[in-house]
């Protein structure tokens, strides 16, 4: 039950497990070390039917408070080595559980520049909204290909862009609004810490 900050505690130490996890109600819990990573990055990839695979390059993203805040396509972050890596791991992470549909790859960009997993998502993911707007196949379209069992489109980039997450409330980032912005609203009641939209820009 651990996702956008929610259900998620950071200890320092053996002395303060018990509190964290009073805290969580005694639940099942995964137990982590802590990574002191260069940034977050994802990949996404398309499996269809028959096992035919179209993957989008690494998304780069920064989060506020364990919620994704932007996304920034093409990763700058990682080399073109590190960026065929990580799709060859979403590639065998895919084909391995036998995916049928999207699986987006939560990993980490080390300042050694290793490559570690973090987290998994079978279905659209938030730092693929990017993608309605600056690739040639969205990962919407993608998913609705796949279960029509038309054959995958293209996952390459139309022009760089970038994918800035509306949360809580419209007021709180005023910047993300400008005139070369799209907006993606999701007709839902604000909320502090609740996702409500998007706002992409390309070219960025």
């Amino acid at each position: 039950e651990g996702y956008d900050g929610k259900g998620q505690i950071r200890v320092h130490g053996r002395d303060e497990l018990e509190l964290a996890w009073k805290s969580l109600g005694y639940k099942h819990c995964v137990v982590e070390a802590f990574a002191d990573f260069e940034h977050e990055f994802s990949v996404i990839i398309a499996r269809d039917q028959e096992k035919k695979t179209a993957v989008y390059d690494a998304f780069k993203n920064s989060h506020h408070c364990g919620i994704l805040r932007e996304t920034i396509w093409p990763n700058k972050g990682l080399n073109s080595r590190q960026i065929i890596t990580a799709g060859n791991i979403a590639r065998w992470l895919a084909d391995n559980l036998n995916v049928v549909g999207l699986l987006a790859v939560e990993m980490f960009h080390m300042p050694d520049g290793r490559l570690i997993f973090n987290e998994l998502a079978p279905r659209p993911h938030n730092s693929g909204h990017v993608t309605i707007d600056c690739a040639v196949t969205s990962q919407f379209e993608q998913l609705v290909r796949i279960v029509a069992g038309w054959p995958l489109g293209s996952t390459d980039m139309v022009v760089p862009g970038q994918m800035i997450n509306l949360i809580g409330n419209l007021r709180l980032v005023p910047d993300a609004i400008s005139e070369d912005a799209k907006v993606h609203l999701y007709n839902k009641a604000p909320k502090p810490g609740r996702k409500i939209g998007h706002v992409t820009r390309q070219g960025y």
